[in-house]
């Protein structure tokens, strides 16, 4: 069972035990492969600096690329979702509308004080049109929130560190590792097409843990969402009907991966590749809680 508090203290952890893990490779290869970690300390500062970048970039690009439309104070969806915000003991966020007609439901921002939770114009309808029912609209914002509360975006950011450096310190010690006098052109070419090959595989391998820890705070805000409305049975209700909905024929043509945060269904190996859980499992843990 993932309570609140050992989830806060896995994410402290996970994040202490990645820095400390990044110093070791950086210090340990720079030390057997450069006889010095300086240059490879050069490649994890671009590695950080990019997803600096990201960071504090990225909710305003997500802003613009889904269209989102931002609730005023005085708009119904703006006090719903700030009742639920300040129950919480949470600051005002900003609550946003994505016209697609799909259900679901996403956050976003850089920490509490930025945080956006947006709910789809499909799932708006859904409600309006009753059914989704007003109990389990509430327990879809507060999984948002138990987002925000266990502040993952800034622990998800700190965890993607890992693949990223540690794919940038394959790249140079892949394009460094042959002997450059007198090579081609093309041979330069090669070799750099190689270790780009290699440092996505790289990428690929660390970023299976920071995955398991992305699936892990999913549980973490369905708990939150489940304690809020103090009973699991709302959300588990919300996410059969999402589930439902979106396994329609005409659905997948409006769905953007990259904001699949209610309607992410995998089964088998696959979900070792995803940010969120098999829907049937996350259920069954709901089921499991003793509210």
């Amino acid at each position: 069972m993932i309570t609140s508090n050992r989830l806060k203290y896995t994410g402290y952890i996970t994040v202490g035990f990645i820095f400390l893990l990044l110093y070791a490779i950086i210090s340990l290869v720079g030390m057997f492969y450069f006889q010095s970690s300086a240059n490879l300390w050069f490649y994890a500062i671009i590695g950080v600096v990019l997803v600096a970048v990201q960071y504090f970039v990225s909710p305003w690009m997500l802003d613009r690329f889904n269209h989102i439309k931002f609730a005023d104070k005085g708009d119904s969806l703006y006090t719903l979702v700030n009742g639920e915000a300040k129950k919480s003991g949470l600051p005002p966020v900003r609550v946003g509308l994505d016209p697609s007609p799909v259900m679901n439901a996403y956050t976003y921002g850089r920490n509490q004080n930025t945080a956006r939770v947006v709910l789809t114009k499909g799932m708006m309808q859904k409600n309006k049109d009753g059914e989704l029912s007003s109990d389990e609209l509430k327990a879809i914002i507060n999984h948002e929130l138990g987002h925000i509360k266990h502040r993952d975006m800034t622990v998800m950011t700190l965890a993607s560190l890992l693949p990223v450096i540690v794919s940038y310190i394959a790249f140079a010690l892949a394009l460094n590792s042959g002997d450059n006098e007198g090579n081609s052109f093309g041979a330069g070419i090669m070799q750099w097409m190689l270790a780009n090959f290699i440092s996505q595989i790289v990428y690929f391998v660390f970023n299976i843990p920071v995955l398991y820890l992305s699936r892990l705070r999913e549980y973490g805000a369905d708990e939150f969402s489940a304690r809020a409305m103090h009973s699991p049975q709302y959300l588990i209700s919300a996410l059969q009907k999402i589930h439902k909905s979106v396994s329609l024929p005409d659905a997948k043509k409006y769905m953007n991966p990259s904001m699949s945060s209610m309607y992410i269904d995998t089964k088998g190996v696959v979900e070792l590749f995803s940010t969120h859980p098999d829907m049937e499992k996350r259920i069954n843990y709901l089921k499991k809680l003793r509210i």
